[in-house]
């Protein structure tokens, strides 16, 4: 995953609520922060706004060539 691609949320067992009112919306990821052990955050812009969300949580669409 890298700044550009079309990423959406993957489905998530654990938090219901956070199956979120958009889970089929698509965004693009246009910032990454690594933290300490290596781990990234992907700020991507959707729709209604930008969200900030672990790498683990989002599904590549398309990649940026």
């Amino acid at each position: 995953m890298k700044v550009g691609d079309l990423v959406r949320l993957r489905p998530s067992r654990l938090v219901k609520e956070v199956a979120y009112a958009w889970p089929s919306t698509t965004g693009l990821v246009i910032d990454m922060i690594e933290d300490d052990d290596g781990f990234y955050d992907c700020l991507v812009q959707l729709p209604h706004g930008k969200e900030w969300f672990r790498d683990i949580q989002l599904e590549v669409i398309s990649e940026v060539i």
